[in-house]
């Protein structure tokens, strides 16, 4: 294995395992977000996604029916919103009667789906847009035709076995926008110095072909945590020996606000505590342990730790414990996923169903023996992974990891090829 041992394994095949739609929602983030290396009209615009309600969010029109839109941009200055539709060749007529009272009622939904539409100041008159954007060419399609205040975008490509090659540029080939200026940006030429990026929505967690690529961002961070960052205490570390708080006098370098954060420790050992009221010093009349050995620390120990400046000896760290929401915050802190911050809270809620799924099937093959743990703990599911302290002992587990990505892989393209056979016939 050549890789170096910060690299990702895998990476050189997420674009190649994604559909086609993951890789249009892509492209309409890479325009929203401030990059040099592609064109962000639409950044420029003022349209931008909020937090947690721009990727299929789930919208109430009425007492029965829901839109889906695939990406939601809100531009609040100029009033409008953008509705936008990833597609194949295949578009659905019930689909485009929901969109079509959606930009109709446009007002009444908001106010219906207050949640849903994070505005800064309290809703006025809005209008919004609703755009088709596809590989193919939609002008032509029959049910199209019908819902002509619909815009159509091609995204122009090359391509080669019925795979994306190179994005050429995204061209408005129907329609016209509510606010000028967004006809203006079209087309929007993509030369061989522009390169999206398909990393900022790498995963659509409702496609169960794009999973292998959950899988190789799970080992990922895996290898993270038994390999990496180990040089200060941090929350889930599990030391092989006590953590005390010993004896002596401490001269406090912390504010209120963090002296408050652990007023509980204060007070459960208030008898071995003198002077707390005091701003700069407190005297330990006896060794206080702060986190016995094999357990997790939690954020309060760490504050602790910081407020006395407790010397931690780092060749005791064990093991790391996790959750699933941890491994989402190296998915987006460590390999740049920002659309988690987007996606919708129900989406986010599946995904960390989905990635507990898939470590238990890790922790189930023979590679990962004594190297990684599961305990539930009342509602919470705590994982464990054993440390590697030691270039061999990295070197093996990385590999572990690769042979592991590389099986998958290979499934992967098996299935990927024969279903390309069956739609082909």
């Amino acid at each position: 294995m050549k890789k170096k041992s910060n690299d990702f394994i895998g990476s050189e095949h997420i674009y190649k395992l994604q559909s086609k739609h993951t890789k249009l929602v892509n492209l309409l983030l890479n325009l929203t977000w401030p990059n040099k290396k592609f064109p962000n009209p639409l950044y420029k615009l003022g349209y931008e996604p909020k937090k947690g309600y721009c990727i299929d969010v789930e919208l109430q029109l009425d007492e029965k029916r829901m839109a889906n839109p695939d990406i939601i941009l809100i531009n609040e200055k100029k009033g409008h919103i953008l509705f936008f539709e990833c597609k194949s060749n295949t578009v659905k007529e019930e689909q485009a009667n929901r969109y079509q009272f959606l930009i109709s009622n446009l007002n009444d939904i908001i106010n219906l789906n207050i949640r849903e539409f994070p505005l800064k100041e309290k809703p006025g008159e809005f209008v919004g847009d609703v755009s088709y954007i596809s590989f193919d060419d939609l002008t032509n399609n029959p049910i199209l035709k019908k819902f002509n205040e619909f815009q159509i975008l091609k995204v122009d490509a090359k391509e080669q076995n019925g795979k994306i090659e190179k994005i050429k540029r995204i061209v408005l080939k129907r329609g016209k926008y509510k606010v000028n200026e967004l006809n203006d940006i079209f087309p929007i030429e993509i030369d061989d110095k522009h390169k999206p990026s398909f990393i900022m929505y790498p995963i659509d967690i409702k496609n169960g072909h794009e999973y292998i690529i959950l899988e190789m961002y799970i080992l990922n961070a895996l290898i993270t945590l038994a390999t990496a960052g180990h040089e200060i205490p941090e929350e889930g570390m599990i030391f092989s020996e006590d953590i005390i708080l010993k004896k002596g006098n401490y001269k406090i370098n912390a504010d209120i606000a963090d002296i408050e954060e652990i007023k509980n420790f204060f007070e459960e050992h208030r008898d071995k505590i003198k002077n707390v009221e005091s701003s700069d010093s407190i005297e330990i009349l006896e060794d206080i342990v702060i986190c016995k050995k094999g357990e997790p620390l939690e954020k309060w120990h760490i504050k602790v730790i910081d407020v006395f400046n407790v010397c931690i000896d780092m060749n005791k760290l064990e093991k790391r414990g996790f959750t699933p929401g941890k491994l989402l915050d190296i998915f987006r802190h460590r390999f740049g996923l920002i659309s988690l911050n987007y996606m919708y809270r129900k989406d986010k809620n599946i995904l960390l169903k989905k990635i507990e799924e898939i470590l238990k099937s890790i922790i189930s093959t023979d590679k990962f023996e004594k190297l990684l743990e599961y305990e539930k703990r009342k509602k919470k599911s705590i994982w464990k992974i054993r440390v590697m302290k030691n270039s061999r002992q990295i070197e093996a587990f990385r590999y572990k990891c690769f042979e592991i990505i590389q099986t998958r892989i290979e499934k992967a393209y098996t299935k990927q090829m024969t279903l390309d056979k069956f739609l082909n016939k």
